[in-house]
């Protein structure tokens, strides 16, 4: 994968010379798949322009994320041939947001008297979607004394989570999944203050839906789960004193990884690697001797 940068400016496309380190253009990333192809755009600024360039003047056939919708990521929609095209096939994603379907909040800034066309009626095959979190989560959830994570996946997961809290009508009343699931996280975002994290720790495990508390640094190091993988380490620093840090994720049971040494102060290692690197003893206390290397 490569990223072709069409664009990198803010606010205002700037043209001329002065601008030519970075370029003049707004926002606007090609995703290059390795067979050459561009299935993926990141922003529609004035940017855009230059895909038909990295597409050798094909037709753009993929999706567009807009990160968000300042006119510096838009600009360039109707201008570029190569998705503004009959053979073009586009789907373009916005930030899920109130205020109508995701053409119709383009179009405000897109359509007559400010511009002759609205985003549906360029060329080419369009689709207009709001993208939700594909985790389906809002995490962390507020609760009464403290932060929940909650991570249902599957739809029977989701369900023992309405259940668990009081609330399968959050499950059975809404017949698209989508809608369903993001009036269970703003429902869940209004009834987890009620309670406290302990109470709602054992609702939900009982539940059998993934969830787990979120620490602050009081509560980290004492907490169950954490202790019992020994997570973190204390060791002595010479000069810091008693160091907290944390052990190795990966677990080998023939070759386990340990600390063998604490990491080394400034310049403690620099004779050692200079000397490897082939330098005199002479010219290394020249160089210490200059201040060009610590003492």
């Amino acid at each position: 994968m490569r990223l072709r940068l069409c664009g990198t400016r803010g606010s205002t496309p700037a043209p001329g010379i002065d601008f030519a380190r970075y370029g003049g253009q707004t926002s606007c990333v090609a995703v290059m798949a390795d067979d050459g192809e561009c299935r993926l755009i990141l922003d529609a600024g004035t940017g855009l322009r230059r895909l038909p360039a990295a597409l050798n003047g094909k037709p753009f056939t993929g999706s567009m994320l807009l990160t968000h919708l300042h006119w510096d990521h838009t600009h360039g929609l109707p201008f570029c041939p190569s998705v503004d095209n009959p053979d073009a096939h586009t789907t373009l994603y916005i930030p899920e947001q109130p205020g109508g379907d995701a053409e119709e909040i383009l179009a405000r800034a897109m359509s007559p008297p400010h511009f002759p066309i609205r985003p549906r009626e360029m060329r080419g095959s369009w689709e207009f979607k709001h993208l939700a979190p594909k985790s389906t989560t809002l995490d962390p959830f507020k609760t009464k004394d403290g932060w929940l994570t909650i991570a249902p996946f599957t739809d029977e997961q989701f369900e023992r989570l309405c259940l668990g809290v009081g609330h399968h009508e959050w499950w059975t009343e809404v017949a698209d999944r989508t809608e369903r699931i993001r009036g269970i996280l703003r429902g869940l975002a209004k009834t987890l203050p009620e309670r406290t994290t302990a109470e709602w720790l054992e609702v939900l495990e009982k539940a059998d839906v993934p969830v787990g508390r979120v620490n602050d640094y009081e509560t980290l190091f004492t907490d169950e789960e954490i202790v019992a993988n020994e997570n973190f380490t204390l060791y002595e620093h010479p000069d810091a004193g008693t160091v907290r840090t944390v052990n190795p994720g990966a677990r080998f049971s023939e070759t386990p990884a340990r600390m063998w040494r604490t990491p080394p102060r400034l310049g403690e290692n620099t004779e050692e690697v200079l000397r490897e690197l082939g330098l005199e003893r002479s010219m290394i206390e020249e160089l210490r001797t200059s201040k060009v290397i610590n003492s």
